[in-house]
């Protein structure tokens, strides 16, 4: 373990800076950290600390050879305490707790004061604390396993690690790049009512989704965070090398397919299904319904499939919705709403759904496979050979017509353009010669 002083720390967060020492760039809030949650108690702990010249705990990283980046993986709020001052961002200031003892603490002559008021010693002190730096070896740093159980101790000390966060280290990238944007447009609505999304609540409720809206037959799980682990092992890989790279090839299918529930949610919606009387029938007791039938809805059909039986289903849709959960518990007989609880209920929404996804002429193909479909073709048009971009709708289209018998199949099955698709089918429809 090696020690370095933390004006240079601060220094190589530029990353010109930390050519010219000859070091890796040092990065406090890389894509696999938690947002700060100190406050200023907790900074002008840190500030005590390294005045005292106590020593705190080590800080550890990732060096991540590639990029030239030793990104923080633990420590990152104790740093950015002492980083924060030495750029004046804050004055050392009392709060509201006395955890440092101010009677006799070194910073009792500073409070109100910035890091320029300081005496030069004083701020020679701060920049020459010392960090003690703990490098996560290579195998464990592509463990997924081993480097969740190594942040979720590490963590203990601070704030209490929900579950979306116990998986920043590892799923970071599906967090960030998909989560957490498509996070946004279902906000104060029935599925997620808050206006922000706190510490992942939302993020969380849309892995589910997509989990529960993955294939016809779902592995065998034990509760819905089962699932979703399942789900995470068997789409986006076992390492974290297979996790990110799979999580930026998937990238576009997963936030079309989420896009396309949150239109899902909007049909329901406009078909009147989760209000009665103007008020809303989705309250927090009724969540997993909802959760639940909004995952099977886009499994078993495409929005022009629904379309087509929603007005024979829906009623029935609206009985799984309105049901009092006791009543739902007595219903699928089941005695609390546990984990045998959401398996019966998926199961009753497949009953409920599989016979209108089988009275439909299975025309056009589903979310599902469509977004697989255009994985395999590595986002790239079948027909112009051109990428398929975010900002583009695509078509599913089948390789031998459907007017000619051919079967709405996965195997039948290639992704265009949508422009190119409609060219396709005027092209089509012109007189030979």
């Amino acid at each position: 373990m090696s020690t370095i002083t933390a004006i240079i720390l601060r220094n190589r967060r530029d990353v010109h800076t930390a050519e010219i020492l000859g070091m890796p760039q040092f990065r406090t809030r890389g894509p696999k950290q938690r947002p700060p949650c100190w406050e200023i108690d907790d900074n002008m702990a840190m500030l005590d600390t390294a005045l005292r010249g106590f020593h705190c705990g080590p800080i550890y990283i990732i060096a991540d050879h590639d990029t030239n980046i030793d990104d923080v993986f633990d420590g990152a709020h104790r740093c950015e305490a002492i980083f924060s001052f030495i750029d004046n961002k804050y004055p050392v200031t009392k709060g509201k707790k006395d955890t440092i003892k101010w009677e006799n603490s070194p910073l009792l002559p500073f409070v109100g004061k910035y890091f320029r008021d300081l005496p030069a010693g004083t701020q020679q002190k701060l920049k020459d604390y010392k960090f003690y730096i703990n490098v996560i070896d290579a195998e464990t740093a592509n463990d997924p396993a081993a480097l969740g159980m190594l942040w979720e101790r590490l963590s203990k000390a601070g704030k209490p690690l929900n579950k979306f966060e116990t998986n920043i280290q590892t799923l970071a990238l599906l967090q960030k790049d998909i989560l957490e944007p498509s996070g946004k447009s279902w906000l104060e609505s029935p599925f997620f009512p808050a206006a922000v999304s706190k510490r992942g609540q939302v993020e969380m409720k849309l892995m589910r989704l997509l989990a529960l809206s993955e294939k016809e037959s779902l592995p065998t799980y034990g509760s819905m965070d089962d699932l979703v682990e399942k789900w995470h092992t068997e789409v986006l890989g076992t390492t974290t090398e297979m996790i990110d790279t799979n999580t930026q090839e998937k990238k576009e299918p997963l936030i079309a397919r989420l896009r396309y529930m949150r239109n899902l949610l909007k049909e329901l919606q406009d078909r009147n299904i989760l209000h009665e009387e103007g008020k809303c029938i989705i309250d927090k007791g009724k969540e997993m319904q909802l959760l639940i039938v909004l995952g099977r809805l886009a499994n078993w059909f495409t929005m022009p499939m629904f379309r087509r039986v929603a007005e024979e289903m829906c009623p029935k849709l609206l009985e799984i919705l309105k049901m009092n959960p006791n009543d739902l518990c007595k219903f699928l007989n089941v005695t609390s709403r546990n984990a045998t609880f959401q398996k019966k209920l998926v199961e009753h929404v497949d009953t409920t759904m599989k016979p209108y996804s089988d009275k439909t002429d299975r025309r056009c193909f589903t979310a599902v496979e469509k977004a697989k479909k255009l994985e395999e073709q590595g986002g790239l048009c079948a027909e112009c050979k051109k990428p398929i971009l975010e900002h583009q709708r695509n078509a599913g289209d089948h390789i031998i017509e459907f007017c000619l018998g051919g079967p709405t199949t996965y195997d039948n099955l290639r992704i265009l353009h949508k422009i190119c698709h409609e060219k396709k089918n005027m092209k089509a429809l012109q007189p030979p010669g």
